[in-house]
């Protein structure tokens, strides 16, 4: 069963608080609409203001060079700075002993 129609200000208000940057669970909060479908469906397209979200593949980093790292003392966080990688990939190539994909 379809819920009542979303006046106008309302889609408007709905827009600029994605554009804004706002989530669409908070959006949804903060105008009171029940539906995220709705919400996302009205604000197709939007540009936010941080840009897209970057998705991809891992990077590749060797499990020899993380070891050496981490034998030098270096913290998870610093070895993925070194390394331009996310601490979760160091944790995960030191911990299963092989390199990370």
């Amino acid at each position: 069963m379809p819920g009542l129609p979303i006046s106008d200000d309302k889609i408007a208000a709905i827009k600029a608080l994605r554009a804004k940057g706002h989530s669409i669970s908070e959006v949804a909060a903060l105008t009171k609409v029940r539906g995220r479908g709705t919400i996302h469906r009205h604000t197709q397209g939007i540009q936010l203001p941080f840009g897209p979200l970057k998705r991809g593949p891992r990077k590749k980093i060797a499990f020899n060079v993380c070891k050496a790292l981490k034998d030098q003392g270096l913290t998870y966080r610093a070895i993925a700075a070194r390394l331009g990688c996310a601490v979760s990939n160091v944790h995960r190539t030191l911990k299963t002993g092989r390199s990370a994909a």
